[in-house]
């Protein structure tokens, strides 16, 4: 389930709000803190599992304009990471089909923009893989 969260910081505390549903307010002194807080007032608000998956989009107010952009930041690093792993795994995939086909390590490695030993290291892995 995805929530809006409203943020805002007051003094050293941070204060969160999910407006769509009533009662759903929690405050912590860190926002890994708030995140916890969060996820465990929306399990009893709910009556769900503390393991339920929870995801959260933060709109933040009365924070200065540094901390809107690492906010913005933050959110380009997980994309990277995500966009990261579906390389990876495309990669994993290419490497596993081409070499099957006679593809060198070397080809392979020009192809994809991975060193020779990378590539070896990911072809390795996936035949232990299949094993």
């Amino acid at each position: 389930m995805k929530f809006v969260v409203r943020v805002a910081r007051e003094g050293q505390s941070w204060l969160a709000e999910v407006p769509t549903v009533p009662g759903a307010a929690t405050f912590a002194g860190n926002l890994v803190a708030l995140e916890l807080a969060v996820r465990e007032v929306l399990s009893l608000l709910l009556d769900i599992e503390d393991e339920s998956i929870f995801t959260f989009e933060f709109e933040f107010s009365n924070v200065g304009e540094e901390m809107l952009a690492a906010v913005e930041l933050g959110k380009r690093r997980e994309e990277l990471e995500r966009e990261q792993k579906e390389i990876m795994t495309a990669s994993a995939r290419f490497i596993q089909e081409l070499s099957k086909e006679g593809y060198s390590v070397r080809d392979l490695s020009g192809i994809l923009h991975m060193s020779p030993g990378r590539v070896s290291q990911i072809a390795k892995e996936s035949e232990r893989l299949r094993a």
